[in-house]
């Protein structure tokens, strides 16, 4: 029918929109990454909100902008993030759930670890840790000393 034509159609356009506006931001994340490749915090700070400012920012640019405070250590700046990403209606993705839980390990701060890994599980719908996901909790938790917990982790992560 012409109806269904028509709802065809808007999906492709909207697609082709979502499609052109990556295409729009791609320079501006490729940037924020290379300064967090170099540890560059201020510099892939002052992109990102540019970025922002430009209404190009997507999931991939406050991924990208988590793992810049993250490689230089910031894991507060980096859970920042992912609060600022969700505030803006945006869904956070295992990478980025992952990027701050290893920021969270890093700074030898489990609680805060475990308590993302649980946010992502209760999201609706539930975003599935990856195995770097796995890996990552399991690392911070034998860098605490908490072995234990590191087991009871990998038999839950096992299943039945």
């Amino acid at each position: 029918t012409m109806q269904t034509a028509k709802k065809g159609q808007s999906k492709d356009a909207k697609l082709r929109e979502k499609k052109i506006e990556e295409i729009k931001a791609k320079p501006y994340n490729d940037a924020i990454a290379l300064f967090a490749n170099r540890k560059q915090l201020s510099e892939a700070v002052e992109k990102f909100q540019e970025t922002v400012s430009a209404g190009l920012a997507n999931n991939h640019t406050y991924s990208i902008m988590s793992n810049a405070y993250v490689r230089c250590g910031d894991a507060a700046g980096a859970q920042g993030i992912l609060d600022d990403m969700i505030k803006a209606d945006m869904k956070p993705c295992v990478v980025t759930y992952t990027t701050v839980i290893n920021g969270h390990c890093r700074a030898s701060d489990l609680e805060s670890a475990l308590r993302m890994f649980r946010q992502m599980l209760l999201q609706r719908p539930p975003v599935a840790p990856n195995v770097r996901t796995c890996n990552t909790l399991l690392r911070g938790c034998l860098g605490a000393g908490a072995g234990d917990l590191a087991w009871a982790l990998f038999r839950w992560m096992e299943g039945p």
